[in-house]
């Protein structure tokens, strides 16, 4: 099976639209305004007071049928700078100083930010300290800045504690290379050998640079077999891996392949995907990539109608003795409040009170009260 990575002509040309919105001063501000630590009914409302403004500027510039589909993609890619400002704030200290509405983003063509380059900006960024600044280099696999900056710092500043070490894989992986003196060869054994390349995808980048042509599906094909590997680490594989490796993967592994294209821009593959691996799918994983589609339809603090829309095609074209089996199981409840949902309003207490009657009854069915 070929598996067409690449976005429609519509999708980035909303895209395209896409940006400028995001750039807007007061939608920026907005944006500012979100954080993780504050209360659920507080994000939950910042983001239908974004998604309303960003609906009214679409409705003065783009033409009906595309306004929903730009909407989406700003509503995705809000997302995407929540997720790589919370990325920076486990480094840098004070982020929301230095990652402010003044800060920009950096995109590509299919909507995802370009986050070497982004983060490129903060690496070079004097006014922050040395040592977040190393890690952010570190972290984002720019080894060159990384090195510059390991030389400038004092000794002090190359000390790193157990957990931060423990946080920073990729971090830990590069001091001690730096400490020793090995940076000449780029290629160690440590290097190739850790965890890190199965998480971190710039990690990745950096060591297929190095690696002969010759084996490097080989390497691709072991890394995308791993137990825990990353979404996007298992996306890239897929768009390098042959064929018959490709065929590897999905025999061992249908449902990560599955969830890897639950994942904003890449949905509208998702259900190609998954008519090719019905013959490797499980009842059992069936019903885990729905509970994963459900979770995140959960946890998303804006309203999803196209997440909403794919479960629905999925679940039409399973086959007929998975929705039977599916009917038996407690994620039929919540699963049922997308069925139904007349796609005019989120349905997110309803889906979340039906989640957690669902885990109720799995207590129930499995621990039994005494």
């Amino acid at each position: 099976m070929s598996i067409d990575f690449f976005p429609s002509l519509q999708m980035m040309s909303c895209v395209q639209i896409a940006i400028p919105i995001l750039n807007c001063p007061k939608t920026r501000q907005l944006i500012n305004c979100y954080t993780p630590y504050s209360r659920y009914s507080e994000n939950i409302e910042l983001c239908n007071l974004i998604e309303k403004m960003v609906m009214k500027k679409i409705q003065l510039i783009v033409a009906p049928l595309l306004q929903t589909m730009v909407k989406n993609n700003i509503m995705s890619m809000f997302s995407q700078i929540i997720e790589c400002k919370n990325t920076y704030s486990l480094i840098v200290t004070d982020c929301v100083t230095y990652v402010d509405q003044n800060y920009k983003f950096i995109w590509k063509f299919d909507g995802t930010i370009d986050q070497r380059k982004s983060a490129k900006a903060l690496i070079a960024n004097e006014s922050l300290h040395i040592k977040e600044r190393f890690q952010l280099a570190c972290n984002y696999c720019l080894i060159d800045d990384a090195y510059c900056l390991w030389n400038r710092m004092q000794a002090m500043q190359k000390s790193f504690t157990p957990l931060e070490l423990e946080c920073h894989l990729v971090v830990k992986l590069w001091a001690e290379t730096f400490q020793e003196e090995s940076v000449n060869m780029r290629m160690t054994s440590r290097v190739l050998e850790s965890s890190a390349l199965q998480h971190n995808i710039f990690m990745l980048y950096y060591v297929l640079k190095m690696l002969p042509y010759e084996i490097q599906p080989h390497f691709l094909l072991n890394i995308a077999l791993k137990d825990d590997v990353d979404a996007t680490i298992l996306r890239f594989c897929l768009s390098r891996l042959h064929m018959s490796d490709k065929e590897t993967v999905f025999k061992d592994s249908p449902v990560k392949v599955l969830q890897c294209f639950v994942t904003w821009p890449y949905q509208w593959a998702f259900l190609d995907v998954a008519g090719y691996l019905w013959t490797y799918l499980s009842k059992e994983g069936f019903c885990e990539v729905l509970w994963f589609i459900l979770h995140k339809l959960m946890d998303q603090d804006w309203s999803d109608f196209n997440l909403m829309q794919l479960l629905i095609e999925f679940w039409s074209e399973s086959p007929t003795d998975f929705k039977e089996y599916t009917k038996q199981q407690t994620i039929f409840g919540p699963l049922m409040v997308v069925l139904n949902c007349n796609m005019q309003s989120f349905p997110r207490s309803e889906l979340n009170q039906a989640a957690y009657q669902g885990l109720e009854q799995y207590l129930d069915q499995f621990f039994p009260m005494q």
